[in-house]
C-alpha cells in the first residue's frame, strides 16, 4: 500500500514538474518565436527528467510545414531508433529493454528506449524518442506524453497562429475579443460592499489572454475569489475562460465549497481540455469573516499571499499554507483537498498568476513572491485602494522596461472593518 502511495506520489511530482517546464518552454516559442530553440529545451527538459543519454523530437512534414527534428546525444544512435520506431504499426508498447531491441540498435550501444508518438485528433504527427535511461518506468512514459502532447499542440499552434497573423481581418476580430475579455472580468470583479476593497489588473501578453479572476459576495461577510491561468495564450485560451465563467456561476447555486468546486469544474472542462491537450491551473478560495476562517483548494495555481496586521499595527506577509493538486485537465477523476486558513488579523489577500512573479530583471532574477510581498505592504501602508493600479510600472521598472512576455493577472481582497 505504501509502495503504492509513494509511487501515486512520484507520478503526481514528475508530472507536475513537466507542466511547469512546458509552460516555461512555451514562452520561450512565442517570445522568440524560434521552434528550434523551442525543440532543444522540451529534449533538454526530457534528458533530464528521464536520466535519458539522448532524446530525439520529431515532426513528419506536410502541406503546412517541412519535417522538423531536433535531438541531443548520438544522433547515430537516434537516426536508427527512429527507423525502428517508424516501423512499429502500435504504440502500445512504448518501453523497450536491451533484451527486447534490435540487434543493430544493440550493436550501436542502445541498451534501453522509451517512446510516444504525437498526435493531432487521429494523425500521427511524429516521435519523441527516449534511450539510454538506467531503466524506464511507465511514469516516465506518463511525463512523456504531457511533453509529446504539447509539443504537438504547440508546434501546430504556433505555425497556423503565425499564418493567420497575416490577415488584417483576424486581427481586427482578436482585438474585439481582447475588449469584449476585458468587459467580462469588469463584471466578474464588481463590488459593492462597503466592508471591503476588491482590485485586479488583467493584462494580456497578446490581443487575447488565458488568465481569469472572480469575486463573488455569497452573503454577509462571506465571499468567493477565484483565478485561473490557462496553459498558452490565444482563441484556444479565451475559450476556455469562458467555459469557466458559465460554469462558476452554476456551481456556486449548488454548493460553496472550494475542492467541490474544483472537482466538478474539471468533470466539466476535462474532455475538452484533454481533446486540445490544454491544462488550467486553478484556485478558488471561500473567505467566511465571521468564523474568521477561509477554505482554500488549489489546482497547480501560485501559492496566495496574505497581509497579517499585528497589535502594535505591525504588517508582516504570510503564505497560504495549502496543498497543491495537479492543474485542471490532467487527470480526469482528480481530487481537490480544501486547507483551512485563520484569517482572524487579515488584511489582505492577493490572488496572482505566474506572470507576476516570473518577470526578471537585467540579471535574470524573477521578480519572485518576496517582492509582490513587499509591495502589498507598500501600497497598503501609502493607504491605496487599487492595490494592483500599480504593479504593472513596478514590474515594468523591474525589468528596466524590457517587454513583458506573459499574462499578467492579479486580484487583492482588502478588509475594512469587518474584523473589527
Amino acid at each position: 500500500m505504501n509502495d503504492c502511495i509513494e509511487r501515486a506520489s512520484t507520478v503526481f511530482y514528475k508530472i507536475r514538474d513537466a507542466a511547469d517546464n512546458i509552460e516555461k518552454t512555451n514562452k520561450v516559442l512565442y517570445e522568440q518565436r524560434n521552434l528550434d530553440k523551442y525543440f532543444k529545451l522540451i529534449a533538454e527538459d526530457l534528458a533530464k527528467s528521464t536520466d535519458s543519454e539522448s532524446v530525439l523530437v520529431y515532426l513528419h512534414g506536410n502541406d503546412d510545414y517541412n519535417e522538423m527534428l531536433y535531438s541531443i546525444g548520438n544522433s547515430g544512435m537516434l537516426a536508427e531508433s527512429l527507423a525502428f520506431v517508424k516501423l512499429m504499426k502500435s504504440d502500445e508498447k512504448r518501453i523497450f529493454s536491451k533484451a527486447e531491441l534490435p540487434e543493430k540498435l544493440v550493436e550501436l550501444g542502445v541498451f534501453s528506449l522509451a517512446f510516444v508518438r504525437l498526435y493531432k485528433g487521429d494523425e500521427v504527427l511524429g516521435d519523441v524518442i527516449l534511450i539510454n535511461a538506467p531503466r524506464y518506468l511507465p511514469e516516465d512514459i506518463s511525463v512523456l506524453r504531457v511533453y509529446a502532447a504539447q509539443v504537438a499542440l504547440s508546434t501546430i499552434t504556433f505555425i497556423q497562429t503565425n499564418k493567420a497573423f497575416d490577415s488584417s481581418f483576424i486581427k481586427r476580430d482578436l482585438k474585439l475579443i481582447s475588449e469584449q475579455q476585458q468587459l467580462i472580468m469588469e463584471d466578474e470583479i464588481a463590488n459593492d460592499d462597503s466592508n471591503i476593497n476588491v482590485d485586479y489588473l488583467n493584462v494580456p501578453f497578446k490581443y487575447v489572454g488565458g488568465d481569469f479572476c472572480k469575486f463573488k459576495k455569497l452573503a454577509e461577510k462571506k465571499y468567493i475569489l477565484f483565478i485561473a491561468d490557462v496553459m498558452g495564450h490565444g482563441i484556444v485560451s479565451n475559450y476556455f475562460v469562458a467555459m469557466m465563467k458559465g460554469a462558476i456561476e452554476l456551481l456556486l447555486m449548488e454548493t460553496h465549497s472550494p475542492s467541490e468546486i474544483l472537482v466538478r469544474l474539471n468533470t466539466i472542462l476535462f474532455n475538452e481540455l484533454d481533446k486540445l491537450d490544454v491544462f488550467v491551473t486553478a484556485k478558488m478560495i471561500y473567505l467566511d469573516f465571521e468564523s474568521k476562517v477561509a477554505y482554500i483548494s488549489n489546482a497547480g495555481h501560485t501559492v496566495p499571499i496574505l497581509v497579517y496586521k499585528d497589535k502594535d499595527s505591525k504588517r508582516h506577509c504570510s503564505l497560504a499554507q495549502e496543498t497543491a493538486v495537479l492543474p485542471l485537465g490532467v487527470l480526469k477523476d482528480a481530487k481537490y483537498i480544501e486547507d483551512e486558513i485563520d484569517i482572524t488579523d487579515m488584511e489582505l489577500i492577493a490572488l496572482y498568476t505566474d506572470g507576476i512573479i516570473e518577470v526578471k530583471n537585467k540579471e535574470g532574477q524573477e521578480f519572485g513572491v518576496d517582492n509582490l510581498g513587499k509591495y502589498l505592504i507598500s501600497q497598503l501602508e501609502q493607504n491605496k485602494d487599487d492595490i494592483c493600479k500599480s504593479i504593472f510600472s513596478t514590474l515594468q521598472e523591474y525589468s528596466d522596461n524590457d517587454e513583458i512576455k506573459d499574462d499578467l493577472t492579479m486580484v487583492t481582497l482588502r478588509v475594512n472593518d469587518l474584523n473589527e
